[in-house]
C-alpha cells in the first residue's frame, strides 16, 4: 500500500452556524491574546496568521498581546481591554493556560464576546456570548505515525510526559505506525516535563541521535529538537501548526497545519450580526453522532480497544514503544 500524500491540511475546529442574512447591527473591536511570540513560525504564528486572515475579511483591525502565559497576566490583560472608553467586544484566547483566567472574568462582563481555546469538558459557560473551540489532539500524531509507518524508519519522538501531557500523543502516532504495518515499527520516546524549554528539548534530541534514529516527530511548541535532526542530516516532521517546509524544505516529510481563519472570521461575524451561537439543530446534532459512530465502526485506528478519550488519559506509553525516560537539565549548587 502506497501512501502519496503531499498537501495535508488537518483542519479540526469548533462548527460555528451563524444566519448569513442578517443585518449590521454592530462594530467589532476583536483583541487577541497569545501564549509566545507572533514570530515563533509556529502555533501563536499560525493563530495570528488566522486573525490577519479574518482583520481582512472584515476590513477590521484587531489588537495582539504577546506573552500572555499565566493566569494572572491573561486576567490583567483582558480587564484592561475591556475597562477602556472604547473597550474590545470580541476577546480571543489562543492557549489553555489562559482558559480559566478568561472564564472566570468573562463571567464579569456578560456584555462582552469571548473565544476562549481549550476543552472545558462539562464546565458551564458563564454566558451565551462566550464560546469555545479546540481541536483534536490525537488524529494529527496518529496521521503523522501513519505516513512514518509506510516508510520504515526508526523514528524518535520528545513530549512533556505525565502530568504535563499524557501520553497520547506518543500513543497515538505509534498507532498510526502500527496501522500501516503488522510489523513491528521502531519509535523511541523521550520525555522533558515541558512544552518549550529549550535546554530540556536539546537534551532530549541528543538523547534521540546517539540512538541512530533517522526521523524525529514530537509534540513540543517550537522547532528546537527538530532542527537539531535537520542540522544532522536527517529528517523531521513538523507537527506546531505551521508549515514548516516552507522553510526547511523537503526533509521535513509532512507538516500539520491549522487555519485558525475559520472559527475566528465566524466567530466575528455574529458579533457583527449580534448573533452568538454556538447551538445546531438536533437534526444535525444527531446526523453528526450517527457520523462519528459509522467512522468508529469503520475504522479503528486506536490499537488495544482504546477510544480517544481513554487515549487522552493514559499516562503509560503503549506496549512496543521505546521509553528513554525523562530528560532533565542537571542543577548546579552555587
Amino acid at each position: 500500500m502506497k501512501l502519496i500524500i503531499k498537501n495535508l491540511i488537518l483542519l479540526i475546529v469548533s462548527c460555528l452556524y451563524f444566519f448569513n442574512n442578517v443585518n449590521c447591527i454592530q462594530e467589532v473591536k476583536m483583541a487577541l491574546l497569545l501564549e509566545g511570540q507572533v514570530d515563533d513560525l509556529g502555533i501563536n504564528y499560525e493563530v495570528n496568521q488566522g486573525l490577519a486572515e479574518t482583520e481582512a475579511l472584515i476590513q477590521r483591525a484587531a489588537k495582539v498581546i504577546n506573552e500572555v502565559d499565566s493566569y494572572d497576566s491573561t486576567y490583567d490583560n483582558i480587564r484592561s481591554l475591556l475597562n477602556q472608553d472604547n473597550p474590545y467586544n470580541l476577546i480571543i484566547t489562543s492557549a489553555e493556560s489562559q482558559m480559566s483566567a478568561a472564564l472566570d472574568i468573562a463571567s464579569r462582563y456578560e456584555d462582552t464576546y469571548f473565544l476562549i481555546f481549550g476543552d472545558i469538558g462539562d464546565r458551564k459557560l458563564p454566558h451565551s456570548k462566550v464560546g469555545t473551540y479546540y481541536f483534536n489532539l490525537v488524529s494529527p500524531h496518529f496521521i503523522l505515525g501513519y505516513i512514518a509507518g509506510g516508510m520504515g524508519k526508526s523514528v524518535g519522538m520528545v513530549v512533556p510526559g505525565p502530568p504535563t501531557e499524557n501520553y497520547y500523543t506518543a500513543n497515538a502516532f505509534y498507532a498510526g505506525m502500527k496501522y500501516y504495518t503488522s510489523s513491528n515499527p521502531s519509535l523511541s520516546v523521550v520525555a522533558t516535563s515541558s512544552y518549550n524549554d529549550y535546554d530540556t528539548a536539546t537534551g532530549a534530541g541528543r538523547i534521540l541521535l546517539t540512538k541512530d534514529i533517522e526521523i524525529c516527530t514530537q509534540s513540543q511548541t517550537d522547532m528546537t529538537v527538530a532542527n537539531m535532526f535537520l542540522n544532522a542530516s536527517k529528517y523531521a516532521f513538523g507537527t506546531n501548526g505551521f508549515p514548516q517546509s516552507n522553510i526547511y524544505g523537503n526533509r521535513i516529510l509532512q507538516s500539520v497545519v491549522h487555519n485558525f481563519q475559520v472559527p475566528f472570521f465566524e466567530a466575528a461575524t455574529m458579533v457583527v450580526n449580534d448573533y452568538y451561537s454556538f447551538l445546531v439543530d438536533p437534526v444535525i446534532k444527531n446526523n453528526t453522532d450517527d457520523l462519528v459512530k459509522t467512522l468508529k465502526d469503520g475504522i479503528k485506528p486506536y490499537i488495544d480497544g482504546s477510544t480517544y478519550e481513554k487515549l487522552l488519559q493514559q499516562t503509560k506509553l503503549s506496549s512496543g514503544i521505546t521509553d528513554l525516560g525523562y530528560y532533565a537539565v542537571p542543577t548546579t549548587e552555587v
